[in-house]
This record gives structure tokens, C-alpha cells and sequence, in this order.
């Protein structure tokens, strides 16, 4: 019996030694409550005596204040410190959201969202489409392709890497690339004729840099006002290349055309030789060439890399709704360029009367016509970065080709005197920077070319036209 109760004695000072915190726990809570109640006969005392009538209900004073004065100076330091911490953090994020951004921009639409991304600042993008449209033009390069050539230099290991390969054919233009003026994110991939319907509907056109000059016209503001009279146009060019020199008589034409429609026509020059970077240059070819819409100084590659272009000419038909309609890369297949024009403005307007589209200016700009692979461009000075001149005791240049004619890109003043196969033509007088015709042949034929030059001019590139076979 005595064992049991010392056994029992034990389990309840265990149950007493278990109790004992919740005890404390509410004694401690008693306590802060009879001090409570303490405090507030205190104020109460202290409003009640003289003087203190017109002390509002609940003001503090004396060594109850100063406490209170100690607690708030302690949240407050806890409090900016606190700011201060995430004030850090936020700056950080900014940052790197800003390095994200101009690194976006700087891989251009074409490629900036590769990594499977679909926006851009919140608006729709043109998420791999260039990849996608390389790789839907690309198939087994034979004899004969389907539209004109496009003269881009670049190896043939940047084609041979895309997938999905079929569609049209491309041929390869092999050259040196000149890196003095290599646009940002290297050489565009030689193309010929890329047309493609956008297979996205939501494809956003891009905001046009505020940073980028205009020549041949005013600046044309942001891109929404612009599209909020209809469809625009933007097409990439350089004034001393020939596919774009052969690409513009028919953007001259659309803007006559349809511009009264709604169509608004935007060009953006984008330098292919270091001398057709300069803006004076730049300005005074518009002028020469009769462009009258307004067109961009593109010398940094700003809109070149924000639209991910490929070669000269490019060419982008945003809808008025401000999304890609059409999009096609280098020369050729400008009837089917033309229908989509008329299709997007008879979107705003069925009832809207349009002409016909335009008599091919050339057969083989024709719809489906094969032209035979003209001979590459040539670069006298070893790069397109390097002109060629005529020193003493040098000779003239020689060549063979095989085309539908020869074109020069010179810079400078003089005159070129040309041998072709043997028998001298009237010298070619050379006022101002630019494109001038060599040799012209109403087919695809083999030809021996001897250029000389007069004056001051420096030869930077010799290229040659496709033709029929």
C-alpha cells in the first residue's frame, strides 16, 4: 500500500510540474490585463484634474509618453530597414528585367523568342518565325528555282542546319562577308524568294524606335496611328543593291496605287556597303530614285533586328488590326505581294474597288517562272567591306559570268568604261553613289566583262541578274 501511494504521490507532481506553464501563461495574461485596467484609471485621473479639460480622450503625457515615443522610433528603424531591403531587391529586379529586355531586342524578333517564349513587353511577337519561314523555302537547290535571286553572302552550313526543309528552292551565294559593316547577330542567310502567310494570327507589328531618323519624308509616328488608317508596308532595302534596286519600281507602284485606299508605304534602309551607310548618301538616293514615302535611316540595324530581316529586299504587311499578313523575303513573287495588299484592304472595306494587279515588269518576275542560277556576286577588293580601284599599272578588271546581266556598286564620281565580249560599249557616267547596269541580256547566257574605271570611283561589288533559262 505503501508503494502505491507513493506512486500516486509522484504522478501528481508530475501532473503539477505538466500544468505549470499553462499556470504561468495565465497569470502573465492576468496580470497584462489588471495593468491594462491600471492605465486606463490613470488617464482617466489625469483628464479629470484642472487643466487638463481640453486634452482630447486618450492623449498621453509624461513617461507614458516617452515609452510610446521609444516603441514607434523602434518600428519605424525596423520599418526602413525593411524598405530599404526591398527597395534593393525591386532595383535589382528593374535591372535585370531592363537587361532582359534589351537583350530581346538585340536578337531581334526572328530569333528572341526561340527559347519558347511568345511576347514581347506583353504584346505578341514574331516568335520563330523566321526560322520557320528559312526552313519552308529551303529544299534540294536544283538547276532552276522558282523566283529571282537574292544576293546575300553567308555559308552554306547556315541553311543546311534548319529543319524541315521543303518548300521553294534557294540557292547559295558565297562571298566574303565584309565585318566592318557586319550587321548586329551576323549575315542574314542568302534567300531568294520567301513568301509565307504567317501561320499565327497574333503576331505583332513592332513599335517603331524613336532613336531611328527619317529621310524623304516626316517622321511617321508611332506604328498604332499609323495602322489605324490601314495596312502598312515596310520594306528593308539598300540603294546600291541590285535585288532591292529590282524590287522597288513595284513598291513605287503600290503606294500610287493603293494609297488613297489606306495602304501606307514605310521604308527602311538598311546599308549593305560601308558608303551606302553615310546619310547624306542615304538622302540624296531617295531623292534620285523618286521615293516619296517616308523611309528610315537603318545604319545600326535597329528595325533589322527588331523585324529578324534575312536579306534585301524584305517586305512585312501588317493588317490594320495590327498583326502580320504578309511576309516575304528577297525578290519575285510581287503579284502574289500585290493580292495580298488588296485582300487586307478589302478586310476594312468589301465594297472597296481596286485594279488589277500589274503587268510583270520583267518574265521572270512572272507567277511561277524558273530562272536558270545566275554566277555569284563578285567582290573586286576581296570583302564587300574593301573597294577595288584602279591603281597604275593594275590593268582593268576581268571576269566571266553567267546571267541575265551585270551590275556595279560604286561610290564616287567618273565613269566606267565596259568591254563586253570583246567590243566596246559608250562609257557609263557615274554622277553620284549607287547601282549602275554593266550588261543587260534578255536571257540567261555566258559572257566575258571588262571593267575599267575614271575618275574617282571605287568599285565595291559586281553582281549579277537571274533570267529565264
Amino acid at each position: 500500500m505503501a508503494a502505491n501511494a507513493d506512486v500516486a504521490s509522484h504522478a501528481v507532481r508530475l501532473s503539477v510540474d505538466a500544468d505549470e506553464p499553462a499556470r504561468r501563461l495565465r497569470s502573465r495574461r492576468v496580470a497584462a490585463r489588471e495593468e491594462t485596467h491600471r492605465e486606463g484609471d490613470d488617464r482617466e485621473r489625469r483628464r479629470s484634474q484642472p487643466g487638463n479639460e481640453r486634452c482630447p480622450r486618450g492623449a498621453l503625457s509624461g513617461p507614458e509618453l516617452e515609452r510610446v515615443r521609444g516603441s514607434l522610433y523602434e518600428r519605424r528603424t525596423a520599418l526602413v530597414a525593411l524598405v530599404g531591403s526591398l527597395g534593393h531587391a525591386a532595383c535589382d529586379q528593374r535591372a535585370q528585367r531592363l537587361r532582359d529586355r534589351a537583350e530581346r531586342h538585340r536578337r531581334g524578333i526572328g530569333r528572341r523568342l526561340a527559347e519558347g517564349g511568345d511576347r514581347l513587353d506583353r504584346v505578341p511577337v514574331l516568335a520563330r518565325v523566321t526560322r520557320q519561314l528559312l526552313g519552308r523555302e529551303l529544299s534540294r537547290r536544283p538547276a532552276a528555282v522558282e523566283g529571282v535571286s537574292q544576293d546575300v553572302p553567308a555559308p552554306a552550313a547556315v541553311l543546311d542546319a534548319v529543319e524541315d526543309r521543303f518548300g521553294h528552292s534557294v540557292l547559295l551565294v558565297r562571298g566574303r562577308r565584309h565585318e566592318d559593316n557586319r550587321p548586329p547577330g551576323g549575315w542574314p542567310a542568302p534567300l531568294r524568294s520567301a513568301p509565307l502567310r504567317p501561320e499565327r494570327s497574333n503576331i505583332a507589328a513592332p513599335e517603331l524606335s524613336q532613336r531611328v531618323r527619317w529621310v524623304g519624308g516626316e517622321a511617321p509616328g508611332r506604328i498604332g496611328e499609323l495602322l489605324a488608317d490601314g495596312p502598312v508596308l515596310v520594306h528593308f532595302f539598300d540603294f546600291a543593291q541590285l535585288n532591292s534596286r529590282r524590287a522597288l519600281p513595284y513598291l513605287l507602284a503600290w503606294r500610287k496605287r493603293y494609297a488613297g485606299a489606306g495602304l501606307t508605304v514605310l521604308g527602311a534602309h538598311s546599308p549593305r556597303f560601308p558608303f551606302t551607310a553615310e546619310r547624306e548618301k542615304v538622302a540624296a538616293a531617295v531623292e534620285r530614285l523618286g521615293i516619296e514615302h517616308p523611309v528610315a535611316d537603318d545604319s545600326k540595324y535597329e528595325l533589322w533586328q527588331d523585324y529578324g530581316c534575312r536579306g534585301w529586299p524584305s517586305l512585312f504587311l501588317w493588317g490594320q488590326e495590327g498583326t502580320l499578313r504578309w511576309f516575304h523575303f528577297g525578290e519575285g513573287e510581287y503579284e502574289a505581294t500585290e493580292r495580298a495588299i488588296a485582300e487586307e484592304l478589302r478586310r476594312g472595306d468589301p465594297r472597296l474597288e481596286l485594279p488589277a494587279t500589274l503587268t510583270p515588269l520583267r518574265p521572270e518576275d512572272a507567277p511561277g517562272a524558273l530562272v536558270a542560277p545566275p554566277t555569284e556576286e563578285l567582290f573586286p577588293g576581296g570583302s564587300a567591306s574593301e573597294p577595288w580601284r584602279e591603281s597604275n599599272g593594275a590593268g582593268p578588271l576581268e571576269l566571266s559570268y553567267a546571267a541575265g546581266g551585270a551590275y556595279a556598286s560604286v561610290d564616287g564620281s567618273g565613269a566606267l568604261r565596259v568591254e563586253l565580249d570583246g567590243e566596246h560599249s559608250e562609257p557609263i557616267e557615274v554622277h553620284a553613289p549607287g547601282l549602275y547596269e554593266l550588261a543587260t541580256h534578255p536571257r540567261h547566257s555566258e559572257h566575258r566583262l571588262q571593267i575599267e574605271l575614271e575618275g574617282d570611283l571605287a568599285l565595291y561589288s559586281v553582281s549579277f541578274a537571274a533570267a529565264l533559262p
